[in-house]
């Protein structure tokens, strides 16, 4: 027995100095058969030793079972420093278990522990904790106030490694909140880690970095830094940052439109049984929303799972995006009911973290649904373009964030032809088949055989070749309105209202909205009363 321990033991410790993680927890388990009888600290030692490792490696019941028991052996022996530590890095395991009400019960009981007694390492590493988890609930005030206080103990004290988690939390916290000044600490964070050979920091640097940068929609960004952090991670056994950034990639690829890349990332994930809870969700909801625009089958028991399990983290980061996704479904089958459903049931949380995101892309499927709610301002642009009847500019705007199929489905809301052929030419290519068959039908509906090319009949019949919106516009510019005023009447944007004045202008051959009109009335396509 004496010798397995000290072999064993020995042997982990040097497997995690050369990085092999796995090895070093398999063998931390075997010298824990026969740890029963050590003095605490020994005992403890093994089994926090243990739970660092198998927290890297994603084995999280085995972690969450070791810190439980190191807590409870120091409450024994009374020493609160080392329980308050215990329950901390115990809160972080519960949250990438996706058990976040555990987490965060785990965090205050830290906290409350430590209360009375005077500040130490293990209360900076509960202020930075509590500041995790207000950064995940997208609190980003509370996240900010928890950072701070843990960034000055830490300075203080000179704990490096707890300094570099605080400017990783803190970097993100103002990225998600739209201060890509964020970035700074969190490349601090990234540089540092690297500098002092703490692995596990930087690979969550990588990860933070480049799931933010995906929430905020900038995809070559966050590309940039999950293939690098999947690079180092997969070299150092970091199995479990690993995943997650794994199932983020497939998250981005899929908005991208690089769907074989997205399904692949994400099916790989999927299919290991130790991918922490966080990790399966997000990799969930990236292969569903593939499903969902491809019209591939088996797409609601993808997005049930999602949900229950996103369901016990109530958090708006997991809650925002299965929601979305579920509601797309919803709409694609022409279930209105449910899409509002879905689209409402996530809605308050984003609104009241003020997130752009999820609370513009939510908003959209309202009003996708017919009962859209207030457009917020703060909203991401995109979406509040397209509630507002500016689907040119949108489209632009989804163009320019490498997201073709948002781009095709913003000029689906035109009602022009030659809006909807080119959406109809990407939903082709992507091989989005339900999307396709609707601009298919949607051309049909408007008189053109089976969706071919060509004007429609109420085009074709007046000379210029103007579509209805147009002749609506051109009517109204007869009366010399402004864009605005146009805007206003129609229900449109002025953006909108402008690209059909150029259009016109080009069609009737004018310089000036005067020369349009004069043309117009020449050709008989308007009349004066």
């Amino acid at each position: 027995m004496q010798a397995v321990l000290e072999y064993a033991s020995s042997a982990a410790r040097q497997a995690a100095s050369l990085r092999a993680h796995r090895e070093a927890a398999a063998q931390y388990a075997r010298a824990l058969r026969f740890a029963a009888g050590l003095p605490t600290a020994e005992h403890t030692e093994l089994l926090e030793a243990y739970a660092v490792e198998c927290a890297i490696i994603d084995q999280l019941p085995q972690a969450v079972g070791a810190r439980k028991q190191a807590a409870a052996l120091w409450h024994q022996a009374g020493n609160v420093l080392k329980v308050g530590e215990n329950l901390s890095h115990l809160a972080g395991l519960h949250l990438n278990a996706g058990q976040n009400a555990e987490g965060e019960a785990a965090s205050r009981a830290a906290l409350e522990v430590l209360s009375a007694l005077p500040e130490t390492v293990q209360h900076a590493r509960a202020y930075q904790m509590q500041a995790h988890i207000r950064m995940l609930n997208r609190d980003h005030q509370e996240a900010v106030h928890w950072g701070e206080q843990a960034l000055t103990l830490a300075k203080r004290l000179g704990d490096l490694p707890i300094m570099i988690g605080v400017y990783n939390t803190l970097g993100s916290a103002l990225v998600l909140s739209g201060r890509l000044r964020g970035r700074v600490l969190l490349e601090q964070s990234l540089c540092l880690a690297l500098d002092a050979g703490l692995d596990s920091r930087a690979g969550l640097a990588y990860l933070n970095l480049g799931s933010a940068f995906g929430e905020r929609y900038l995809f070559a960004e966050a590309d940039r830094y999950l293939e690098a952090g999947v690079a180092f991670s997969r070299e150092r056994d970091l199995d479990s940052g690993r995943h997650y950034m794994e199932a983020w990639l497939a998250l981005s690829h899929g908005y991208q439109g690089r769907w074989s890349e997205a399904g692949a990332a994400a099916g790989a994930v999927l299919r290991i049984s130790t991918a922490a809870t966080i990790s399966r969700i997000m990799a969930l909801s990236a292969l569903g929303r593939i499903r969902v625009r491809r019209g591939d089958p088996e797409i609601w028991s993808v997005l049930d799972e999602a949900l229950e399990l996103s369901d016990k983290t109530r958090t708006l980061q997991r809650l925002g995006l299965v929601h979305a996704v579920r509601a797309e479904a919803a709409w694609l089958a022409g279930d209105l009911p449910k899409t509002l459903a879905e689209a409402r049931a996530a809605y308050d949380m984003a609104f009241k973290s003020q997130h752009p995101w999820f609370a513009g892309e939510l908003a959209y499927w309202q009003w996708k649904g017919g009962e859209p709610e207030a457009i917020p301002t703060w909203a991401a642009p995109p979406f509040v373009m397209q509630m507002q009847g500016d689907w040119a500019g949108a489209a632009q705007a989804w163009k320019a964030l490498k997201c073709p199929y948002e781009a095709a489905r913003a000029l689906c809301e035109s009602g022009e032809e030659l809006a909807l052929r080119e959406a109809l030419s990407t939903f082709e290519t992507l091989g989005a088949g339900p999307m396709a068959q609707w601009v298919k039908t949607t051309l049909r509906s408007l008189g053109l055989k089976g969706g071919s090319r060509g004007p429609r009949p109420a085009t074709k019949a007046n000379p210029a070749g103007l579509t209805a919106r147009e002749l609506e516009v051109l009517g109204l510019l007869e009366g010399l309105q402004s864009d605005k005023q146009i805007a206003r009447q129609l229900g449109l944007s002025a953006k909108t209202v402008g690209h059909h004045v150029s259009a016109i202008l080009a069609k009737l051959g004018g310089k000036s909205r005067a020369e349009a009109v004069r043309a117009a009335l020449d050709l008989g396509i308007i009349t004066r009363n």
